[in-house]
């Protein structure tokens, strides 16, 4: 893909040859690689990582919001992203789908932010289904949700309930 004068690759362009994206991380893309290609989708300032120990096999796709704080009680925040689940799923083939989960994982990061380490870790441990149904509220929201599969829309009302 080629970028434009602001180094941005076009969304309309990317989301046509998404399907292969798949098929080159079975032929060795890089972590590295892939995670270029979420970060291409990321609304955030926030840097992507691989989540660690991630078995192959995993059918966990999407991303997850990590927050924790520093040696001077600062609040730091990352997203991971299940780069084996959103293959085996094949989540990372569908554009929408992963502007979706930024959509979602935005909405953690946005109340981390507001509540700072300490609040969000309390409400995350005591109202989690909140958080939860305010961030998926927030991906049916988003115009990208349209664009989701029926599979992924499935999974993430099926995920929603698992806090019931």
């Amino acid at each position: 893909m080629k970028k434009d004068v602001n180094g941005k690759v076009n969304h309309n362009d990317a989301h046509e040859l998404s399907w292969s994206f798949s098929v080159a991380c079975k032929q060795g893309m890089s972590n590295k690689a892939q995670l270029r290609v979420f970060q291409h989708y990321n609304p955030t300032n926030l840097t992507l990582s691989a989540c660690p120990n991630e078995k192959k096999e995993s059918l966990t796709g999407g991303m997850q919001t990590v927050v924790g704080c520093d040696s001077k009680g600062n609040t730091i925040i990352r997203i991971e992203v299940y780069l084996y689940g959103n293959l085996n799923t094949k989540l990372c083939d569908n554009a929408d789908e992963i502007i979706s989960c930024f959509v979602h994982e935005n909405d953690h990061i946005n109340k981390a932010r507001k509540l700072g380490y300490k609040k969000y870790s309390d409400y995350q441990a005591n109202k989690r289904k909140d958080l939860e149904d305010s961030a998926i509220n927030a991906q049916k929201n988003h115009h990208s949700w349209e664009g989701t599969s029926e599979g992924f829309k499935k999974a993430i009302d099926n995920y929603l309930n698992s806090f019931n």
